[in-house]
């Protein structure tokens, strides 16, 4: 296959999420530039939300933050059979 018609992930009409350099700075506490250069530098995959977010909740656990994604409350319990 050639170099022009290779797919890339994440690109295409199923794409179910996007994250853009701004949401991952504000997330992260960065600059967009500085976001921008880690992402070019591959500090982490700017084509993989799972690697984008790692890296966010990586600086976010180092700064006390909570992570994104990750629940800060237990799921309420009313309504639940044991």
């Amino acid at each position: 296959m050639a170099k022009s018609q290779k797919k890339r992930g994440g690109r295409g009409p199923g794409r179910l999420a996007t994250l853009t350099y701004a949401q991952l700075a504000e997330w992260s506490g960065l600059s967009l530039g500085t976001v921008q250069t880690y992402g070019s530098s591959r500090v982490f995959d700017p084509y993989s939300i799972d690697s984008a977010l790692c890296w966010v909740n990586t600086r976010r656990r180092k700064l006390g933050l909570p992570l994104i994604g990750q629940p800060t409350e237990p799921p309420p319990t009313k309504g639940v059979r044991e």
